[in-house]
């Protein structure tokens, strides 16, 4: 039997042995047939449970939570696999909001740890059992032996050559594009937008986010050569979001579905209502499949099924008020565009004075984000998160120095946040913004746990 950290590790295990031989982008470089194998070897179907598959650029980890909780919100039994973590790994594999514990996940991790290092053994230096293959393969068992009625798996990155792409999709989400990881998609839009509409599946229903021109073009050929029922926002999916003091409402309409729904949703962020559109496609398509292969016909789902959790769901690190006194309010945005989502919802919420905390690498678009919150505060700390992985630099502190006339530099997080709910006093608002490990910063400074998504009652 494994311990806890020989189980985390044995997720990586493959991929690190090969590492320093990769080279090229994702066609080169990554193969989820490898994985594929793996599945074989042990006995795992990929075709069992009506599955949806999300992809995109921003949005897809909460719309593959809205995806699930609508689901849920059906009666149906959900495994949801999303990535990456925020605070914990185990938050990854979720079955009705809860993460998978951790005794059931090295219990797993231990069945497969003999098949993992016998398939190893069979491939080329180069050659390596993706990561994502490795976690898929922990999450369906959990899945089945739990009586999971559907999946939910969000891509990481890309999705031609990501281990979902092994999954049959019943439906697929793709939320914005952008020209993203270019080195490993590019050099093109059009090109990032092939690898990520390469999961979808012959037969799917393909629900997608109003995309650039030269994105919307790929979609629509990858959608057609696979036969797929394309539903695009702004034309078969018509959607609106308005905010009021309890949080998001959505009105959400897909005449081709018999879908129309009122949705309210606990949160700051009115961009959420994309997703909750995209996500609303989704899971009526599949309660549509699973309706129709137990003889029941085809159907709308009950548009009161599809919001019944929405109140109590969380979106854990997306424009999420996590204290109170100051507010601090946390958010994943990492450019310009993402910022000013955040900057819709926040400003309704805030009261002065404002202090932004923020650690973005230098390969993100921190100028954009400070010149789209740097108007709103009063004071600008930037710092680093807790990731050996990421590289900051000082060209971040000077660019927000050139746009403010209040900017410290503090490098530790905990420091940071200590300081900045400490300027915005009790009354205040303290923003915390940027790449994703100082969201998971955040969230253990202020002793948050992510073991489910569900508010408490």
């Amino acid at each position: 039997m494994l311990d806890l950290q020989q189980a985390l590790d044995l997720v990586y295990r493959s991929y690190l042995r090969s590492e320093p031989l990769l080279s090229g982008d994702d066609t080169q470089s990554r193969d989820p047939a490898v994985s594929g194998r793996l599945f074989v070897r042990l006995g795992l179907p990929r075709d069992s449970l009506p599955t949806i598959l999300v992809t995109g650029s921003k949005g897809k980890g909460s719309t593959a939570l809205l995806s699930a909780a609508m689901l849920q919100g059906l009666g149906y039994r959900v495994g949801l696999v999303t990535s990456p973590h925020l605070v914990d790994f185990r938050e990854r594999i979720r079955l009705d909001g809860q993460a998978i514990s951790a005794a059931e996940y090295v219990r797993i991790m231990s069945l497969h740890a003999a098949e993992i290092a016998a398939l190893e053994s069979e491939l080329a230096p180069s050659q390596y059992i993706g990561p994502n293959g490795i976690i898929f393969a922990c999450a369906v068992r959990h899945f089945l032996e739990q009586g999971a009625d559907a999946l939910v798996l969000e891509a990481g990155r890309g999705g031609r050559f990501d281990e979902v792409s092994l999954f049959a999709a019943t439906a697929v989400c793709l939320t914005p594009m952008m020209g993203e990881h270019l080195e490993q998609l590019g050099p093109t839009l059009a090109r990032v937008a092939w690898h990520k509409a390469g999961i979808i599946s012959a037969g799917a229903t393909v629900a997608s986010a109003p995309q650039p021109a030269e994105a919307a073009e790929e979609i629509v050929r990858a959608a057609a050569a696979q036969g797929a029922r394309l539903l695009r926002v702004g034309q078969e999916i018509s959607y609106q979001a308005t905010m009021d003091r309890d949080g998001l409402r959505v009105a959400v309409a897909v005449p081709a579905l018999g879908l129309s729904a009122a949705l309210a949703l606990r949160t700051l962020g009115r961009y959420q209502g994309l997703n909750a559109a995209l996500a609303a496609t989704a899971a009526t398509a599949v309660d549509q499949e699973i309706q129709r292969r137990a003889g029941h016909g085809q159907t709308a789902a009950p548009a009161h099924g599809l919001g019944r959790l929405l109140g109590q769901l969380r979106l854990p690190g997306r424009c999420e008020p996590i204290a109170a006194r100051p507010l601090v309010v946390v958010d994943g945005a990492i450019n310009r565009a993402t910022a000013a989502q955040f900057l819709e919802g926040a400003l309704a919420a805030r009261s002065d004075p404002t202090v932004l905390v923020t650690a973005l690498p230098s390969d993100k678009d921190y100028r954009g984000l400070l010149e789209t919150l740097a108007p709103y505060v009063a004071k600008i700390i930037v710092t680093e998160a807790d990731n050996p992985h990421l590289r900051f630099s000082g060209a971040v502190a000077e660019a927000a120095q050139a746009l403010h006339p209040a900017v410290e530099s503090i490098r530790e997080s905990s420091a940071a946040f200590a300081r900045g709910a400490a300027l915005a006093g009790e009354a205040g608002t303290l923003w915390v913004v940027g790449t994703q490990s100082l969201v998971r910063d955040a969230l253990r400074h202020w002793g948050q746990e992510l073991e489910t998504i569900w508010y408490a009652a």
